[in-house]
């Protein structure tokens, strides 16, 4: 007997080249019931944010969600990146993925780009005081493609030097709040994020100390108790197939030195 077209369409769902697998033919009723804590999920450049994008896609097909929506009411994602091309590949989706959502409702996208950032660096005695100390008066050299082109310095300055700071914030402080106000009994229900990033390149380099401090920052000025977890990719993680440069390991390096050297200055406060 012929297969119906319903029956071809759940037979192409178990296609394991196109992420397909046997949890999408599991209903609401067989999947996992949600954690009790209220979940962030934030990813730093491409990497972090190709992750985050997977996490959304695994939770979707384990996890129940109320109808219609592709995530459970006490999880939040975020992919914040500086390459337009790279946001617009997580939310597009494909390959077994379901894709973010940049809608406005959702906000589960942020790109730190700032379209006079470059030319502010033309004239750096008038760049506030605290970009000053650390950047690199030639960056705006740096900035003339697409993402922080490898350069930490470049990623970092993207999220402060220009009008991205206040967007990216604003996300964060309202994505915290929509988790916290879900909080009943604060004995078994955490308010938790967790911060994923590549530590070779720009973006997820140049923000990874940065966008902990700016979360710990607003659950303070809130009064809200808030656990962070950052889980960073060393360049082993990625495929076979992508070359890295010998300047990655420095980059890796100064990454994981700045980091060892603020966890210091937070375990002494």
């Amino acid at each position: 007997m012929a297969l119906t077209i319903k029956e071809k369409e759940k037979l192409d769902q178990l296609d394991f080249a196109t992420g397909g697998g046997f949890s999408d033919f599991l209903t609401s009723k067989k999947k996992l019931a949600p954690t009790g804590s209220k979940i962030l999920f934030v990813g730093l450049g491409g990497k972090g944010c190709k992750t985050v994008a997977s996490i959304k896609t695994e939770v979707y097909k384990r996890i129940q969600c109320p109808e219609g929506k592709q995530r459970p009411d006490n999880f939040e994602y975020l992919a914040i990146d500086t390459d337009g091309d790279t946001i617009s590949q997580v939310v597009k989706g494909g390959g077994g993925q379901i894709g973010l959502s940049n809608a406005p409702e959702d906000m589960e996208t942020c790109q730190l780009y700032d379209d006079t950032a470059a030319g502010k660096l033309k004239a750096p005695e008038k760049l506030p005081e605290n970009i000053k100390t650390w950047i690199n008066p030639l960056m705006n050299q740096e900035l003339t493609g697409a993402g922080a082109g490898g350069i930490r310095q470049a990623g970092r300055y993207l999220l402060f030097g220009g009008t991205v700071f206040p967007r990216v914030e604003g996300q964060l402080r309202t994505k915290l709040g929509n988790l916290h106000k879900q909080i009943i009994d604060p004995a078994k229900e955490k308010l938790i994020v967790y911060i994923f990033a590549g530590i070779s390149g720009g973006t997820g380099s140049g923000t990874i100390i940065d966008i902990p401090y700016i979360i710990r920052q607003i659950c303070k000025n809130n009064g809200w108790n808030v656990k962070v977890c950052s889980y960073l990719f060393l360049p082993d993680t990625y495929p076979v197939s992508c070359l890295f440069p010998p300047v990655l390991s420095c980059l890796l390096y100064h990454a994981l030195l700045q980091k060892s050297s603020c966890n210091s200055i937070s375990d002494s406060l």
